[in-house]
C-alpha cells in the first residue's frame, strides 16, 4: 500500500478497529440473542468509522507533527475512501454500473494510488472521467 511504504503512522491509528472488533469477542454481550453477529454486520461498518475517525482525532492532538507527510497521508486515505464511497452510493442505487463505480473510486483518489484490477477491463468514456475532465 502506498501510504504505509511513505509513513506507517496514519495506518497504525487506523488499526483502531481491531480494538473495537475485539472487544466484541472478548466481552461479548451477555444477551444470547445479541451475542452473535446481525445478518448485516453493522458493527464491522461502526469500526471503519470509528478507524477512520481515530485517524483524524490523532491528527488533530498532534500525533503526525513530527512527521511531515503523516497528514498528507491521512488526508488521502480519507479521499480514498470518500471516492469509493460515492461509487458505492450511484451503485447501489442503479445509477452506475459496479465498473462505473470502480472508475470513480480510480479517477478521483489523489496520486493515482487507487487502481484498476488488472483482471477487470476498464470502461473508457466512462461516467468517471467524463466528470473528472469537465469540472
Amino acid at each position: 500500500m502506498q501510504a504505509t511504504q511513505r509513513d506507517p503512522i496514519p495506518l497504525w491509528t487506523h488499526l483502531y478497529q481491531w480494538w473495537d472488533n475485539m472487544r466484541i469477542r472478548v466481552s461479548p454481550h451477555p444477551n444470547p440473542i445479541r451475542r452473535g453477529a446481525l445478518l448485516y454486520n453493522v458493527w464491522m461498518s461502526r469500526a471503519e468509522g470509528m478507524a477512520t475517525a481515530m485517524e483524524e482525532w490523532m491528527m488533530h492532538a498532534g500525533l503526525y507533527d513530527s512527521s511531515p507527510r503523516s497528514r498528507e497521508i491521512a488526508w488521502i486515505m480519507l479521499l480514498n475512501r470518500a471516492a469509493r464511497a460515492v461509487g458505492n452510493l450511484f451503485a447501489h442505487d442503479n445509477q452506475l454500473t459496479m465498473e462505473q463505480a470502480g472508475d470513480i473510486h480510480v479517477t478521483w483518489t489523489p496520486r493515482g494510488w487507487m487502481r484498476r484490477d488488472p483482471r477487470s477491463p476498464n470502461a473508457r468514456g466512462s461516467w468517471a472521467t467524463q466528470s473528472r475532465s469537465s469540472g
